[in-house]
């Protein structure tokens, strides 16, 4: 797992890039929520984050919002050609993950933008 920011700031005004490598004891799903979960200091369940006792616990959005997890569990484990790679490229919860034949997600948070509202 490496993590490379593209400024350092951790509240994400900058883009940051981070290389996620799947584990054994994970799925594909698995693998690409934990990543996002950890590029966006997001917990994957309302009951992880602080504020849930209050009961406005933020977590990230359902995954088959914007992929179906199935389509991803399918590429993962469908045997293909020892030459044949591939690659799925989606938005999830401010971010763009790439997901790859190797197991690896890459994750590019996208700078985020804040108003005033004033």
């Amino acid at each position: 797992m490496s993590n490379e920011t593209d400024g350092g700031d951790s509240s994400m005004m900058e883009s940051q890039r981070f290389e996620y490598n799947l584990n054994d004891n994970e799925t594909l799903v698995q693998a690409v929520l934990n990543a996002v979960s950890a590029v966006t200091n997001t917990p994957l369940l309302p009951s992880e984050s602080p504020a849930s006792a209050e009961g406005n616990g933020e977590s990230l959005p359902p995954l088959y919002d914007a992929v179906d997890p199935d389509a991803l569990t399918s590429l993962s484990t469908n045997e293909t050609d020892e030459g044949a790679g591939w690659q799925v490229t989606f938005p999830y919860a401010g971010c763009n993950v790439t997901v790859t034949s190797t197991d690896t997600i890459l994750v590019n948070a996208q700078p985020s933008v804040e108003s005033s509202g004033d």
